[in-house]
């Protein structure tokens, strides 16, 4: 049984112009095709930096461009 400390929602921390400013990268990204690998990841990375779980840590994306496609 998890510790009742360990147990509770994930926190987001988005900066908002942060957020909109990859958002849009990672649509620009995925309309040209040949730089959608490093948005994605890009938009990933950002999306785990910005949320804790719910011990305080933060999630960590260790993923590559040329991971994700093969």
């Amino acid at each position: 049984m998890p510790s009742p400390s360990s147990i509770g929602p994930l926190r987001p921390d988005f900066p908002i112009w942060g957020l909109f400013g990859r958002a849009l990268l990672y649509v620009i990204g995925q309309m040209l095709i040949i730089p959608a690998p490093w948005t994605v990841t890009g938009f990933y990375r950002f999306l785990c930096e910005h949320v804790s779980l719910p011990d305080g840590r933060r999630l960590h994306f260790a993923g590559q461009p040329a991971d994700i496609w093969y």
